[in-house]
């Protein structure tokens, strides 16, 4: 059971995620962000976003999993936020049974965010040109990709596009079961915790 904190002044939307959150988790409100503020998540309503370097030098500095949440927050925003320590987007019209899911994820080290900006993340987390160094000599991961099979290699390199593993499966002509199969011999293979670490693994190679 982990403790989660709600950093909004609107009480529905502190309302309607206790709802959800209550039954496995401790949930709290506040409409402050202080040093003392501990839990294991801090769900931020984008809404007090006012000052938003405050914010983002204070996720930076605090232990916790920050999750942005808000309605139709632009893209370039929740991007702006993943590359400053938060660990995800969620938005109010998504599903309520979805949030479990997203705090389950971060949890575990994950990144919240939808398949189709991971591409623009792993844009904005990795130079557009290799330094001297890193042209001359290979990256020590290089040689941990040549243990792929070729299938395994095509699930990759999709990953890395943001399709999703029904998308894989359907290109590939295989099972989701194969799909998610193939992800855990991927992930044990190179090392990597998730989808977006092994897209940003494959950006450094290309």
């Amino acid at each position: 059971m982990a403790s989660i904190l709600i950093y909004s002044k609107n009480h529905q939307l502190f309302a309607k995620y206790a709802k959800v959150l209550a039954d496995d988790h401790h949930v709290n409100q506040t409409q402050e962000l202080k040093s003392n503020c501990m839990a294991d998540v801090i769900i931020v309503d984008t809404d007090l976003l006012d000052n938003t370097n405050q914010v983002f030098d204070f996720m930076q500095e605090h232990p916790a999993y920050f999750l942005m949440t808000g309605s139709h927050w632009p893209e370039e925003k929740q991007i702006d936020a993943i590359l400053h320590a938060a660990a995800g987007y969620f938005d109010l019209s998504d599903p309520e049974k979805m949030l479990h899911k997203a705090i389950h994820h971060i949890l575990q080290g994950d990144i919240w965010v939808h398949r189709h900006l991971v591409p623009k993340v792993i844009r904005s987390l990795i130079p557009s040109k290799p330094s001297e160094d890193s042209s001359k000599n290979e990256h020590p991961s290089a040689e941990l990709l040549k243990t792929l099979s070729n299938r395994e290699m095509d699930v990759a390199n999709m990953i890395s596009s943001g399709e999703s593993n029904k998308q894989i499966a359907h290109s590939l002509n295989i099972s989701e079961r194969t799909v998610k199969a193939h992800l855990t011999s991927i992930f044990r293979k190179l090392n990597v915790p998730d989808r977006l670490h092994l897209a940003i693994l494959l950006k450094e190679n290309s």
